[in-house]
């Protein structure tokens, strides 16, 4: 008699332990004699059921026969190892069964190690879909709108454990807001014989599903593809795109967006003026960038275009000539590489602005504070030197020799020079400290 203990001493330690593999010993009849932890956990059986479990259990009808049939051929080719698809709720395991023997070459069974797919593919007409078994919901409906077999992520979107799903009808485990709406689909599929897809949310698991209803035969196969993190990214590629736009819409300056190969794919209002003024030409994305470069600053791009897609924001200011004007402006340039999460550079925003009046206002400045520094120079050495005289000769009059008009004029003359004094002292202190007017 066959005893676990010999199985046990004879499987590798990483199969019996394995997360990956699936492993099942059974004998000539398909009988249970070993399995792993992982067997018993993706079929939901307890160490009790084992004991009088039979892998024939375990397979849909359509496939007893060709099980049958792999006992069979591994006994009569036992150095040989042979294929075995089989499908459980809604999920394919690949199989490979051969001869397991002890060192002495006695019989101990026949050796199971499925793997599990990471993706199930389905066909769609001409589509193919990917489908993750740890995250896609998979289900059955017969004739009747009943549930025949549903995965393990059916069992928590339901909310109920396989028994209790089987034979029930969908409408009655189904609780979705617009489940009206979904029961219109699922008879379109069934009276069409056609594939239906469309893509919903669920609020209440805050999640994207692109459901797949497939007619087969008298059933119909029903995925829901989890797709929350595609529709996250076009959620916040939608938010990134509104907040750009709004961005350009309100900017004073012209703003062209170019892709890697330097061609244009967004600009705002400025910047299409901005090219019709200088080029006489409609600004249109998939434009070449380079053949709307200002005047006098396609060298220096080609000269920085490596820096810049190195990841580095380039600025520079330079002149530009209006041949239809005959007259050059001043205009400040900005490059701003934008990169992905891997740090590559996928696009360029280009930020031009004209500076002139900016540049001609702060020249005005300065003129104006050149000017004031001279008066104030002027005050403080012209002005001053006659009016220290002046608080001089003051001292020396005796107005006690004036008769009494003389005296009462007299009496305004110095505190009057003496305030025209102070004035001038205030002046160049706060020229002194105001940094408007250093150099």
């Amino acid at each position: 008699m066959i005893q676990l203990r010999d199985i046990e001493v004879m499987l590798p330690l990483y199969l019996r332990e394995s997360s990956n593999l699936l492993v099942i010993v059974v004998d000539l009849e398909g009988c249970h004699l070993y399995s792993n932890s992982l067997f018993s956990e993706f079929f939901k059986i307890t160490s009790d059921e084992l004991s009088d479990l039979s892998f024939f259990d375990l397979v849909r009808d359509n496939e007893k026969n060709e099980f049958q049939e792999i006992l069979g051929k591994t006994i009569e080719a036992p150095n040989k190892v042979f294929g075995f698809i089989q499908k459980h709720r809604m999920q394919k395991l690949n199989w490979e069964y051969s001869v397991f023997n002890n060192e002495e070459g006695d019989f101990l069974g026949v050796l199971g190690i499925a793997t599990l797919q990471d993706e199930t593919e389905i066909i769609i007409g001409t589509e193919s879909i990917k489908l993750n078994p740890k995250t896609d919901i998979a289900f059955q409906l017969n004739s009747d709108w009943e549930i025949q077999s549903a995965n393990m992520v059916a069992e928590d979107f339901f909310g109920k454990k396989i028994n209790d799903l089987l034979n029930q009808k969908i409408w009655q485990v189904f609780q979705h807001p617009k489940i009206y709406e979904y029961a219109l689909e699922f008879k379109k599929a069934k009276e069409t014989n056609c594939s239906v897809t469309f893509d919903d949310y669920n609020p209440e698991s805050d999640t994207w599903h692109q459901v797949i209803i497939h007619p087969k035969n008298d059933c119909l196969d029903i995925y829901f593809k989890d797709i929350s993190p595609i529709q996250g990214l076009a959620s916040k590629k939608n938010l990134m795109k509104s907040t750009l736009d709004a961005i350009l819409v309100n900017a004073d300056e012209s703003f062209f967006m170019m892709n890697k190969e330097l061609k244009i794919k967004g600009f705002n209002a400025q910047a299409s003026e901005l090219v019709m003024t200088v080029f006489n030409k409609v600004l249109k994305e998939n434009d070449k960038f380079i053949n709307f470069l200002l005047p006098g600053t396609e060298e220096i791009f080609l000269m920085k275009i490596e820096e810049i897609f190195s990841g580095s924001i380039v600025s520079f200011e330079e002149k530009v000539e209006f041949q239809s004007v005959e007259k050059r402006r001043l205009f400040r340039h900005t490059f701003i590489p934008v990169s992905d999460e891997n740090k590559k550079v996928v696009c360029i925003i280009y930020r031009v602005k004209d500076i002139q009046v900016e540049k001609d206002n702060l020249s005005k400045s300065i003129q104006n504070n050149e000017l004031l520094r001279n008066i104030i120079y002027n005050q403080n050495n012209v002005l001053r030197s006659p009016l220290s005289s002046i608080l001089g000769l003051l001292d020396l009059i005796d107005d006690k020799q004036l008769d009494e008009d003389n005296q009462k004029y007299f009496s305004y003359l110095k505190p009057l020079a003496e305030e025209l004094d102070k004035v001038i002292r205030d002046n160049t202190k706060k020229m002194n400290q105001s940094d408007s007017f250093l150099d």
